[in-house]
């Protein structure tokens, strides 16, 4: 056994060892620790560079919470707080827009959107044979479902049409609605978005209970052509388009073989005669 002699000289020896190793790292290694991890630490930013950084994180938080105008209110407060992603094939969903809950809409206007619908289920394809233009019996089709893309195409002319007015108004409040006005002036190429506002201005004309608002129609889904070509572009690039109704056959046979859904106007019913401010769509589709 050990005695208690040799036990304080174990002791002893201990402290004494633990001492100088304390020493040796408060006098020698201590010193050196922060010169080295500054030594190997990223350089700090400039306060110029801060500061950017800091206003590019405000930009994106702010561009974050802001919601486009058609949004339903609790629709933007969902999309605000959480950052819910609200659109579907690159718009934003039907269900999200506040067209979509405008109760008012559902009670006053269900039985003329009934008409509208009613008149897309009877589908007369028109048939372009040998330079005249031909009816055939009209075909029974199923409407879009409640939210779906559809693109309607109306001749500039017929943007004065109160009847127009309407039906965009019971289409753009039961469909994601794209409104494309044909037969743009090309000599308004330089002032495009002056002669585009002209025109939805026209558009927004107010009506009791009806009235075509950016709420309902938004100005970025109110698109320019001068061309078929460019119709027909159009219908391409949007692919989950389920209706595409146009007033011209050479569109309808240009997307034959996409497989597109397209309805001509003189396919609905009889067709009226062109007059300035008097739409064909609006007299065939509110027609009793």
């Amino acid at each position: 056994m050990m005695d208690q002699s040799n036990l304080s000289s174990l002791l002893s020896t201990a402290f004494f060892a633990g001492f100088i190793s304390l020493a040796i790292y408060m006098w020698f290694i201590h010193p050196y620790l922060p010169m080295q991890q500054q030594r190997h630490a990223p350089p700090a930013p400039s306060p110029q560079l801060q500061q950017e950084q800091q206003d590019k994180s405000a930009s994106s938080t702010s561009k974050a919470s802001q919601v486009p105008s058609h949004v339903s209110d609790q629709s933007a407060k969902i999309a605000s707080s959480n950052g819910q992603n609200l659109l579907r094939d690159g718009l934003v969903a039907f269900v999200h827009t506040r067209a979509a809950t405008d109760q008012e809409t559902l009670s006053l206007h269900r039985t003329d959107r009934a008409t509208v619908l009613a008149k897309l289920t009877l589908y007369s394809k028109v048939e372009n044979e040998n330079g005249s233009i031909k009816t055939t019996q009209p075909v029974l089709i199923s409407p879009p479902a409640k939210g779906s893309i559809v693109i309607v195409a109306v001749p500039v002319t017929d943007v004065g049409c109160t009847k127009l007015h309407r039906v965009l108004y019971l289409l753009a409040t039961y469909y994601n609605l794209i409104l494309v006005l044909g037969d743009a002036d090309e000599s308004h190429a330089n002032d495009a978005a002056a002669y585009k506002a002209s025109l939805v201005q026209q558009l927004r004309t107010a009506q009791e209970h009806a009235a075509l608002s950016s709420a309902i129609l938004p100005n970025h889904r109110i698109i320019l052509s001068s061309t078929i070509t460019g119709r027909v572009a159009l219908v391409r690039q949007v692919e989950k388009a389920e209706l595409v109704l146009d007033y011209d056959v050479q569109v309808e046979q240009q997307l034959e073989r996409f497989n597109r859904k397209v309805i001509t106007y003189g396919g609905l019913s009889s067709c009226q005669p062109k007059r300035e401010g008097v739409s064909a769509l609006g007299g065939e589709l509110l027609s009793q």
